[in-house]
This record gives C-alpha cells, structure tokens and sequence, in this order.
C-alpha cells in the first residue's frame, strides 16, 4: 500500500492543485516534498488540515489509497447491513457461521454482531446461548476509546451486562461520554441513541432489581434537557423512560394508564408495537411484585 504523502501527491495532481497550495501555513515546502515521496509522516492535524484543503473525505481518501477498493472488512459490514435491514435473517445467521472463525479481528466482532442481529430476531422463538456474544462485551468493557458506532452496539448488547451492575454502570458512563462529544456532530443522532440508552439500562435494573442504581439513572436522565425539535423517537424513549420509573416507585395506577394512551399513540402514528406492548405487560408485572415486597 501507498505511503499517505503518494496518495495526497496523486489526488492533488488529479485535481490540478499546486504544492503550495496544500502546504501554505502548515509545514515548510522541504518537508511537504519529502512528505508527498513517502519520507516523512504528518501529524494528524496537518494530514486533515491537507484533506481539506483537497476538498476530499477522509472515506474517500482511504478509499483511494486501497487502490479505489473498500477494506475487506468494510465490505463485509456493508453485506451484513444490507441484509439484516432487508430483514433477511437467513443469510445473517450464514454470515454469522462463515466468520466466526476468522483470522481478522474485525471480521470476528461483525460476526458476533450478526449473530447478535440473529438472537434478536429469533430469541422468542429458539432457545440460543449467549457466549458468541461474549466478544462484544469483552470489547465494549476493555475499549477505552469509543466511536458512535460502539455507542450504538451498546444499545443492543445492554442485556449482556445484566448480571453484574457494576459493569454495566461503567459501560453506561463510557457511553455518556462519548454521546457528550458527539453532540455538536450529529445531535439528532445522538440524543436518539442518548435515550434508547437511558431506556435500556433503566429497563435492566428495574427488573433486576437494581432500584439504587435506577435512581441514580434516572437522576442522570432528569439532567439532559430534549428540545421540542428533537426526534419524536427519542421523546417516545424518555417519556416511557418518566413513566417506567413512575411505575414502580410513583403513582402505579396512572402510570399504567399513561404507558396505555402512549400505546395508543404509537398505533396512532403507525408504529410497530409488539415490543412496547411487552414492555408495558413485563413492567407493569415487576413493579405490582416490587409495591406488595415493599
């Protein structure tokens, strides 16, 4: 593979744009010549500061540098999505057999998640064991760095931490974290991911029984404001969030009546309900177990 000063150096001939036009105020001409003939590396700054100034993605660049060809992982996670989304469980389950064994680390993780994808779609109907999936959570709980592409696998692997709060406290703080720094990036993105968290880990320690820690997660959700032009997908996942937690610990009766007339509302709007109806059945269970204990 090309050093990334070539590739710079070929994108820039392309576009007919002169040395001194990419290097101005960054580094001295010497050194951006030397840099363009695979010499010298650049601090990532300055490399984005070039990319810029070339009018091209960083997708785009790498792209480029790999011979005008997505990495192999890169391509097998486009495959994966595409058929997950088509809802062709099938071909996820196959994905998931053919990789699993892989060499690549990144091949083995997109495996793990198809099968992920599988154990969603199929948990109500076949009895399935939870160890491929031990990956993941190895990988969220040792990660010290996460992306929004991390945030949203957390989303779905939730129920993996359920048998130790602790681990599950961590990995929600760490997803705080990030969402915190991705706000300005891509807001509406991120405070639908934001409360699907919030919804998530609250559903967890409910049932589990946890009610110190949902407290203390729901004292946290209480903190972030949602705008009146905010996704209606992530106002849906906080007021169920306000009305899950007024179950078990406020006024039980018009709690259930509200979850009810949000129900109704869903339909209204032609959402698919199944899942919140079981929500609505699972918790309002747990919480009439939780007011006779206490």
């Amino acid at each position: 593979m090309k050093k990334l000063g070539e590739t710079i150096r070929k994108i820039r001939r392309l576009k007919g744009i002169t040395q001194y036009e990419i290097y101005d105020g960054v580094v001295s001409r010497s050194f951006y010549s030397a840099f363009e003939h695979g010499k010298y590396e650049i601090k990532a700054s300055a490399f984005l500061t070039f990319l810029e100034r070339l009018e091209i993605s960083l997708e785009e660049f790498k792209y480029i540098q790999n011979e005008y060809k997505s990495p192999q992982s890169i391509e097998i996670q486009k495959e994966l999505f595409k058929h997950y989304y088509a809802g062709d469980i099938k071909f996820v389950k196959s994905f998931y057999e053919t990789f699993r064994n892989s060499k690549n680390e990144r091949v083995r993780l997109l495996s793990a998640q198809a099968y992920l994808y599988y154990y969603i779609a199929g948990s109500r109907k076949f009895k399935m064991t939870y160890e491929p999936l031990i990956p993941l959570k190895f990988h969220l709980t040792l990660m010290k760095n996460w992306t929004l592409v991390d945030v949203q696998l957390f989303v779905h692997t939730i129920f993996l931490f359920q048998d130790d709060v602790q681990d599950l406290i961590n990995v929600f703080k760490q997803s705080y974290k990030v969402l915190n720094e991705y706000m300005d990036f891509d807001r509406e993105k991120v405070v639908i991911l934001r409360e699907q968290i919030n919804l998530n880990c609250l559903q967890t320690l409910l049932v589990n029984q946890d009610y110190k820690e949902a407290h203390d997660i729901f004292d946290l959700i209480g903190k972030d404001n949602l705008e009146k032009n905010d996704p209606i997908d992530a106002l849906l996942y906080r007021k169920t969030s306000v009305l899950l937690f007024k179950l078990y610990f406020e006024d039980f009766e018009k709690a259930k009546c509200d979850l009810q007339k949000l129900l109704e509302f869903q339909i209204y709007l032609g959402m698919q309900v199944t899942d919140f109806k079981s929500l609505i059945r699972t918790h309002r269970e747990h919480a009439e177990v939780h007011r006779k204990i206490n």
